[in-house]
């Protein structure tokens, strides 16, 4: 009888780990578009050094081409993207890349020294230069949010020759001054709530800079609790976003998870990014420059965005406001986010 158990439990285990290798070897796709010049694909290549992907999306390959560069750092953006750009997917072929270290682009052989912000720039450069030749294009236009948005100016300062137009979504601009901020607001709300728990972690904490991400994380939660109401409901949305897409399998699930543990602890501790000052670094971009900001943004303060906006020299530049919204604008409103970008880049694709 224990012989047959053990035959039994054994077979069992057989099944369970044949199959936990069959859906992690299944290889990734992305759902397709229908047409005979559609695109809907995910490359692998190397930039940096290092294996990085991208995802393709688009319902004619002809089509203008829009880069994003996600936030976080660290933030999966394959697996989820596809559910803010249907109506842009018409217009452009939707180009989105996972920064090293992120999502798919996450291997425990990645060298912690590499995380830095000249080599995300260096790789920025790269994956745009692969793009401009898959697609035979001189230019493309660049959606660059958040932690991204960092990448972004700085891509576009290095190289504007590659871009028709620079889009900061949650543009950063100095990360100090927008940490400063939220700590008062924090505080502030948690005194007038009288809520002394609240009042005593933040005096705990101290105000920034943070030197470690448990800091990070407790501001993050609070913010949550006093800040924006949608931004607080999709910061938890956001994970179970990776389920059931056929752009990760489910044992990518905790490879994502690592990635965005290990992209935030090698990256919001270093010096040079609590020393972000684009006014003073970045105050030129020679592109057409488009800033697209959420009223009631403090996780990247739309008031430091927008004193940036004020100072930047560019050829052409416009900020847009989402009144209603906060940092996540483009999920709370994502509708309206699709066609300001439509109309917005198809005329400047037009002046340029």
């Amino acid at each position: 009888m224990k012989k047959k158990l053990y035959f039994v439990a054994a077979f069992v285990v057989f099944i369970v780990i044949s199959f936990i290798f069959y859906i992690c070897g299944r290889e990734a796709h992305t759902t397709p578009i229908q047409g005979t010049n559609s695109i809907a694909v995910i490359e692998k290549m190397k930039i940096g050094g290092i294996d990085q992907y991208i995802m393709f999306r688009g319902h004619d390959r002809d089509k203008p081409l829009l880069l994003i560069f996600h936030g976080g750092p660290g933030m999966p953006y394959i697996g989820y993207s596809k559910k803010l750009t249907g109506e842009l997917e018409k217009h452009f072929v939707v180009a989105s890349w996972e920064q090293r270290g992120a999502g798919k682009s996450y291997s425990k052989e990645i060298d912690p020294g590499s995380m830095n912000i000249d080599q995300f720039v260096s790789d920025a450069v790269e994956i745009t230069e692969y793009v401009r030749k898959k697609f035979n294009v001189e230019k493309v236009h660049l959606w660059a949010q958040s932690w991204g948005s960092i990448v972004g100016v700085l891509a576009a300062s290095r190289r504007p020759d590659l871009y028709f137009t620079y889009v900061g979504v949650g543009q950063n601009a100095n990360i100090f001054e927008s940490e400063m901020l939220l700590y008062d607001f924090l505080l502030k709300r948690a005194q007038e709530e009288k809520n002394d728990d609240d009042i005593a972690i933040l005096k705990e904490m101290q105000p920034p800079p943070y030197d470690d991400l448990e800091k990070l994380r407790i501001r993050t939660e609070l913010l949550n609790r006093y800040g924006h109401p949608f931004d607080g409901e999709l910061e938890s949305l956001l994970y179970s976003y990776f389920w059931g897409e056929p752009e990760y399998s489910p044992c990518d699930i905790p490879h994502i998870m690592e990635a965005l543990y290990f992209s935030q602890m090698h990256l919001l501790n270093r010096k040079e990014v609590w020393e972000i000052n684009f006014p003073v670094q970045a105050p030129e971009l020679k592109v057409p420059v488009i800033f697209i900001s959420g009223r009631h943004d403090r996780l990247v303060n739309s008031s430091v965005s927008e004193k940036y906006f004020n100072i930047l020299r560019a050829p052409s530049k416009k900020l847009i406001w989402f009144e209603n919204s906060g940092h996540f604008f483009m999920h709370e409103e994502n509708q309206k986010f699709q066609e300001i970008l439509i109309r917005e880049l198809s005329s400047e694709k037009k002046s340029n």
